[in-house]
């Protein structure tokens, strides 16, 4: 797969199939981005969630069996929601959540399963979960980035059709809206913001509502740009995040009513 980069008319070619550095086509001797940049993203989110942990002082080996458990519940949501919501393979549904050669994940499917799992495990150990949540919130910016990342790679998530200067041509058939590097950029964002207010002790899940909400918001405007369309100019991925996005300013409002 050649893309092409649209900067300011100078366009940049590059493989997406095979590693091509300094003009050496390494053919087989690819990066398989998807396996690479979540293994990266898990790396960094770990070292990020340690720091979090070490600094509130509290039990690290319960909060890292939870976010083992959080991160089943990432997968097993990301799956579930990529198969319900985009199945093309009828009765094949149970045989392809398995199936490590599919690539597709649901970003939120990832959010709810990893909340769920983590909800349970919570429950079960009689941890507060909303401090978990807090400190979740401090790597899942960078973890949104990074995996994003490998959609710009693959690709996949792009965007219309378009006539910006920074317009991509994924599929050689015209430039299109870089959602990937959209999504990056906003999980660069809430990663600041996690770091930024995380210091702000207003209560438990303040920093963990904060990042998803605004993370929900900013991605709501951002499908309006994503090729995959439901009916019109919506996407299903705007109903998620338009009803998390509520779920999180009405959890904010709530709390701080009974303060």
């Amino acid at each position: 797969m050649i893309c092409i980069f649209n900067y300011f008319s100078k366009p940049i070619l590059w493989s997406t199939e095979h590693l091509v550095l300094l003009g050496k086509d390494f053919g087989a001797w690819h990066i398989p981005t998807y396996l690479f940049m979540i293994s990266t993203s898990l790396i960094v989110g770990s070292f990020l969630f340690y720091s979090e942990v070490k600094r509130r002082k509290v039990d690290i080996n319960n909060y890292f069996i939870c976010l083992f458990i959080a991160l089943i519940g990432v997968f097993v949501g990301a799956r579930i929601f990529s198969l319900i919501f985009w199945n093309d393979f009828g009765f094949n549904v149970i045989i392809e959540f398995f199936n490590p050669k599919r690539s597709a994940y649901s970003s939120f499917g990832g959010i709810v399963g990893g909340m769920l799992f983590s909800y349970l495990y919570c429950r079960v150990k009689r941890i507060e979960v909303w401090k978990f949540w807090d400190i979740v919130a401090i790597p899942f910016g960078i973890g949104i980035a990074l995996g994003r990342v490998s959609c710009f790679l693959n690709p996949c998530c792009y965007g219309t059709f378009t006539s910006v200067p920074w317009g991509i041509d994924f599929l050689g058939d015209g430039l299109r809206h870089p959602t990937q590097l959209y999504d990056i950029a906003n999980g660069l964002f809430v990663f600041g913001l996690g770091l930024k207010l995380r210091e702000i002790k207003v209560f438990d899940g303040f920093i963990a509502l904060l990042v998803f909400g605004f993370y929900s918001f900013i991605r709501f405007f951002i499908e309006f740009f994503r090729a995959e369309k439901m009916i019109g100019i919506w996407t299903v991925n705007h109903v998620f995040y338009g009803l998390f996005f509520v779920f999180c300013v009405g959890f904010i409002w709530h709390k701080i009513k009974k303060l």
